[in-house]
């Protein structure tokens, strides 16, 4: 790999992302970035990224958001719950979730929050087709100033993914504003918040069962706990531990189809920490716009050779998006009223 690669003990790469913070920076130094992440996505489909451009203060205003917000009674939490809603917003509960139900029927033991980064407007057509992922948000009460610090924390978060993109299209050969055309005006970000409890106060050693994501690609800000597992090519399970200063990259489903199977969504979970505290983990779910059409397309010069593999099973092509989102989250919470 290339030099602005470190690999962290377990070998998931790192790849400092300062290059892409200046426009200014020469295309030869940014090039080697770019070729950094496209290995990264051929052969492990997780990475991590520093010097991202996120603000650590931001990061931190919204850690300690949800720590007040996790720490509020039940009854509190419950006011804004998902199960009494259409859509997939709001909170849900401890076992509400069942991350892995194309694997087994096991539900994950971790509470949590999601909410749409950007919501559409009443007019737009999107509403009418795809009402489960559409939804306006719930958003808690409490602490007082949650949604304008979630609104910072996504504003920064979506600058980053698009940075991402375009590294992501030029190392497949593409012009750099190839998947950001698919994601404007309105791309379908979800943003999932979500709190495990010490491992002494769950009884399962998996707590958020094995999966792959549904988008193009995640971005995740995890505290210094742990738990998050991927899953190697030989099928052994490899942690992916928290490394100050990162946020872990992941591959999703809408990825995989485009490059058909070259760049891999990898599986993952997270497993109890016996570390006696509590974890909270904040995925940004990036996806393109709803109504997009996702298949395979002929990549002609990419900057590194493709791997062949085989597409996931469980993808029917073509892929409409929105269709696919609102079919993962009916299996995903079972027990809504649809």
């Amino acid at each position: 790999m290339s030099n602005d690669v470190i690999n962290c003990e377990v070998g998931i790469p790192v790849i400092d992302l300062s290059c892409l913070q200046d426009p200014n920076n020469p295309e030869n130094e940014c090039a080697k970035t770019t070729r950094s992440i496209a290995e990264a996505c051929r052969d492990y489909g997780f990475f991590y990224v520093k010097n991202h451009g996120v603000s650590e203060h931001v990061q931190n205003n919204l850690f300690n958001a949800l720590k007040k917000f996790f720490a509020l009674p039940v009854d509190e939490k419950e006011k804004i719950k998902s199960q009494g809603t259409p859509g997939m917003v709001g909170y849900f509960s401890f076992q509400s979730e069942t991350t892995a139900y194309l694997v087994n029927d096991d539900s994950d033991w971790r509470e949590g929050l999601y909410a749409f980064g950007g919501e559409l407007p009443d007019s737009h057509p999107s509403k009418e087709k795809f009402p489960l992922v559409t939804q306006k948000n719930l958003l808690p009460e409490e602490p007082g100033n949650f949604k304008e610090v979630l609104d910072t924390y996504q504003k920064e978060l979506k600058e980053l993914g698009f940075k991402i993109m375009s590294a992501l299209a030029q190392g497949m050969g593409l012009k750099e504003d190839f998947f950001a055309q698919k994601f404007l005006p309105y791309s379908s970000t979800t943003i999932g918040m979500y709190h495990y409890l010490p491992s002494t106060n769950q009884p399962h050693e998996i707590c958020c069962g094995e999966h792959t994501d549904y988008g193009m690609l995640t971005i995740l800000m995890q505290d210094d706990v742990g738990g998050l597992e991927i899953r190697g090519e030989d099928g052994k399970w490899i942690p992916a531990p928290p490394i100050p200063g990162t946020f872990v990259i992941n591959l999703g489903d809408m990825l995989e189809v485009w490059t058909n199977g070259s760049y891999k969504a990898t599986m993952h979970q997270v497993r109890k920490s016996n570390s006696g505290r509590d974890r909270i983990s904040v995925a940004y779910f990036f996806g393109p716009q709803l109504e997009t059409v996702v298949s395979p397309f002929e990549i002609k010069n990419p900057l590194i050779p493709f791997k062949e593999r085989d597409l996931n099973s469980n993808i029917k092509l073509p892929v409409v998006f929105g269709k696919f989102l609102e079919e993962k989250y009916r299996g995903t919470f079972p027990d809504h009223d649809y």
